[in-house]
């Protein structure tokens, strides 16, 4: 079972263009929304813990927003209507919180794997050690890239300290981390 988050995603709810991190989160919930293995959608809400997302709903948002980010639909309408399902998925979050995760993820047979393909919160080492020890999943995530520890100016301020944080987190909590590229495998 894959536990996959979609924190970034659903934070992006408004945006009328992704950026790369955002494409590739899309692409990878794409995926995995349109597979028959066992995948459930989560993310971290605001009083830092995670929740379990609706399926329907999830993949009703996943769909819409690739479609404003494609150009495949009405830009305001549809613009207007990632917000207000982002919104639907943040209760949502909310009410089904980590309770309702390990409800969802009771059979042991299935080694669950948290799956985190953006930066989004990893500097937020807390929650992800919770989930690790109380629902016993296992933690991959990607790395994209170092840029704001090794280019420090390319970056907003502060954000070097925040990605040292992630890249930290990463290092201290992750099972399994995916690279980009081997730049980025050898920078990690």
């Amino acid at each position: 079972m894959i536990l996959f988050d979609l924190s970034r995603l659903i934070s992006r709810a408004g945006r009328e263009t992704p950026t790369g991190i955002d494409r590739v989160e899309l692409a990878y919930a794409e995926h995995l929304a349109a597979r028959a293995a066992p995948v459930c959608f989560t993310m971290l809400t605001r009083l830092g813990r995670f929740g379990l997302l609706p399926e329907p709903a999830t993949e009703d948002y996943i769909g819409t927003i690739a479609g404003v980010w494609r150009g495949y639909a009405d830009l305001a309408q549809q613009t207007r209507r990632t917000k207000r399902l982002a919104r639907a998925l943040r209760f949502a979050a909310l009410r089904h919180g980590e309770h309702s995760l390990r409800a969802r993820l009771r059979n042991p047979a299935d080694d669950p794997v948290y799956l985190l393909v953006s930066h989004h919160h990893l500097e937020k080492r807390r929650p992800i050690a919770r989930l690790k020890r109380h629902l016993a999943v296992s933690f991959v995530c990607l790395i994209h890239d170092l840029i704001p520890i090794e280019f420090p100016e390319y970056a907003l301020p502060g954000q070097d300290v925040k990605h040292r944080r992630r890249i930290e987190t990463a290092a201290a909590l992750a099972d399994a981390v995916i690279v980009n590229s081997t730049v980025t495998r050898e920078a990690f």
